[in-house]
């Protein structure tokens, strides 16, 4: 970006810039009778990540509870939980999450039945630090 100083154009320092749009789907065919947790990939150093949206949901059964999570500097923060979400009822947070190198997102289903498909969407950007 360039701002203009009162005399010329001066390209300005930036913190931060966008990098890339960021989506990912995570998902298993094989979930184990009681509680399974799903993760998105860690973010890598050098990048800034802004999430503005993350699904969760179990195609098969109704399984007892989804919990949407942000692992941030090693510190598990609960985004949203719903109580029994129904057979392919999305359970979805939207808003900003900024997430840092190691930081990621999870999502941890309650009371699953021997081979749900439980699946996990999270959207947002990149920017380079």
């Amino acid at each position: 970006m360039y701002r203009w100083d009162g005399s010329a154009w001066k390209r300005q320092n930036n913190i931060f810039s966008y990098y890339a749009q960021y989506s990912q789907r995570v998902s298993t065919t094989s979930a184990v009778v009681g509680t399974n947790t799903l993760n998105c990939t860690a973010l890598a150093a050098g990048y800034i990540r802004v999430i503005t949206n993350i699904s969760a949901w179990n195609s098969i059964t109704n399984n007892t509870r989804t919990w949407l999570h942000g692992f941030i500097s090693s510190v598990e923060r609960c985004m949203k939980n719903q109580a029994s979400p129904g057979i392919n009822g999305v359970v979805s947070w939207q808003g900003k999450l900024v997430l840092k190198a190691g930081d990621y997102v999870r999502a941890i289903y309650e009371g699953c039945v021997a081979g749900d498909d439980l699946y996990l969407d999270v959207v947002g950007y990149d920017m380079e630090v």
